[in-house]
């Protein structure tokens, strides 16, 4: 009998222990397996909550920023308060007032105190009514507040190629798509022409003093290589321009014949993967 049929009858005699010890290793990794896989899950679940639990107590703390935003009379109570706390014969009156909405310099000071805020954007009809800061890139504020500490919800804030901030041709607003609807959270309701429509109206107070009044004319999903970021453009490009986008756009509530002298403000935030943006433009009207 050579080697080779001794190796044969020899497994033959301790197949059943061999099969035993193959399915026991194969038992074993499969625990293993779904041991880590469990690890690995209950680390996602603690990172998860300890960032919400983050945002939430930055929502918390800060009432003029986050706990406001959807009671439009909390909002307007805020800016009449601090107006009227402010008010002696030596402070500036109030520059410009609406359904209880009280502007003058020094609201914004009031608001921001750790950021150099550009301006507020107001929703006239919605809970959308944030301070806008800008900084010297577009990352720093995706993670942080007003006060300059960090932040889940991060701020809105104005791309940092806008050197005449709100006076250039496309003035660039970035904000976090958030669940609760803070922040850019609503845009996504832009979709829906009959809300568009209803909530189409927006003032822009200026770290100037300006004041500005914007309308909602597209709305549409893009990428972050889209030429829609573009900020600066000749009159005929501009027209082309403004033109694509209501050609692009999901809603038709409002369109008007371009001169290529238009200012323009985007609205953009992400939706359901890295790549896709919301966007929701409005033009100034003169």
């Amino acid at each position: 009998m050579n080697e080779e049929d001794l190796l044969i009858k020899q497994f033959k005699r301790h197949k059943k222990l061999y099969i035993g010890l193959f399915l026991f290793f194969i038992i074993v990794f499969s625990y293993e397996l779904h041991y880590s896989i469990k690890q690995e899950q209950n680390k996602i679940k603690e990172y998860n909550y300890e960032k919400q639990s983050e945002y939430e107590s930055i929502s918390k703390e800060n009432i003029k920023y986050d706990k406001v935003q959807n009671d439009k009379e909390s909002v307007e109570a805020l800016f009449t308060k601090k107006t009227q706390k402010s008010t002696s014969s030596d402070e500036t009156e109030p520059i410009y007032k609406r359904n209880g909405f009280v502007w003058n310099p020094d609201t914004l000071k009031n608001i921001c105190t750790g950021a150099q805020c550009t301006g507020f954007l107001y929703s006239r009809n919605s809970a959308l009514r944030y301070a806008v800061v800008q900084g010297t890139d577009n990352e720093y504020y995706l993670n942080h507040d007003l006060t300059g500490r960090q932040s889940f919800g991060g701020s809105l804030f104005l791309d940092c190629r806008a050197d005449n901030q709100f006076n250039q041709q496309n003035a660039v607003i970035y904000g976090h798509n958030l669940k609760n609807g803070t922040m850019f959270g609503s845009l996504k309701l832009y979709n829906d022409e009959s809300y568009a429509k209803q909530n189409e109206m927006f003032d822009l107070y200026t770290d100037k003093n300006e004041h500005f009044e914007y309308r909602v004319f597209a709305v549409f999903k893009t990428t972050e290589e889209s030429c829609i970021y573009r900020t600066d453009f000749t009159e005929k490009q501009m027209k082309d321009y403004l033109k694509n986008s209501m050609k692009e756009s999901v809603i038709h509530n409002y369109t008007f014949e371009p001169t290529g002298k238009e200012y323009i403000l985007t609205l953009s935030t992400c939706v359901n993967n890295d790549n896709t943006r919301q966007i929701v433009q409005l033009v100034r009207i003169e």
